[in-house]
């Protein structure tokens, strides 16, 4: 089988849930076309979606190597690095996502949740704000800006400033 072959056969196996199929099946891909930065992306997700984020950031890195304006391995990259306590580098890669994003709204939802997580929760409401403003009454976006809301507020009388 060609490694081409073997990179629409791995996310396959990703989105029916079987992770270790489709890392055990990209892993192949990127064995045979090392030149392939949509695989070396899919390996990096797959690792990062199993919880190995340390492991999913070498191939990640080597999918924006390749093809440096591949803006979902960029967001990609960026929750690795988020997981990995690297939040100034998180933070640039998801900058970069948003840059090079076709879909802003998305990427803008993105740049949200990572800047809530980061405690930037003036510039993760923005970030809400103009994913919304970009697809209106979008229910994840408006979701996870509830829920940012919450939690600030929760943050905010913790530390008595409610």
């Amino acid at each position: 089988m060609t490694g081409f072959a073997l990179y629409f056969l791995g996310p396959l196996h990703y989105l029916t849930g079987d992770l270790a199929a489709a890392e055990d099946l990209l892993r192949k891909a990127v064995a045979l076309d090392a030149g392939n930065a949509n695989a070396w992306n899919d390996l990096g997700e797959s690792l990062r979606q199993q919880g190995r984020n340390a492991e999913a950031i070498a191939p990640l890195e080597r999918a924006l190597s390749l093809k440096p304006d591949l803006a979902h391995a960029h967001g990609n990259l960026a929750a690795a690095l988020l997981l990995e306590a690297r939040g100034d580098e998180a933070l640039r890669r998801a900058e970069q996502s948003l840059a090079l994003a076709a879909d802003k709204a998305v990427a803008y939802s993105d740049l949200g949740s990572m800047l809530g997580r980061l405690g930037r929760y003036d510039d993760a409401a923005a970030a809400f704000d103009r994913a919304l403003a970009l697809r209106p009454g979008d229910p994840r976006v408006a979701y996870y800006k509830a829920l940012l809301r919450f939690l600030h507020g929760a943050i905010r009388r913790g530390m008595g400033r409610a």
